[in-house]
């Protein structure tokens, strides 16, 4: 059981840093744009809410 929320943990971190990634480049791509910037935001408070609740649920 640990090994499959470790998996999903994982899984879940890889998909919201590529997601990340992606917004970075639309940012670099299309500067004036302000919704990249929020999607960014939202991401990275998410990322840090994932890995709050990953070290919390997986100690």
């Amino acid at each position: 059981m640990f090994s499959l929320m470790l998996i999903t943990f994982v899984f879940i971190l890889v998909a919201l840093v590529l997601s990340t990634w992606y917004s970075i480049v639309k940012i670099k791509r299309n500067s004036g744009s302000i919704g990249p910037w929020i999607a960014l935001i939202v991401l990275i408070a998410v990322i840090s809410v994932v890995i709050y609740l990953g070290i919390k649920y997986l100690k």
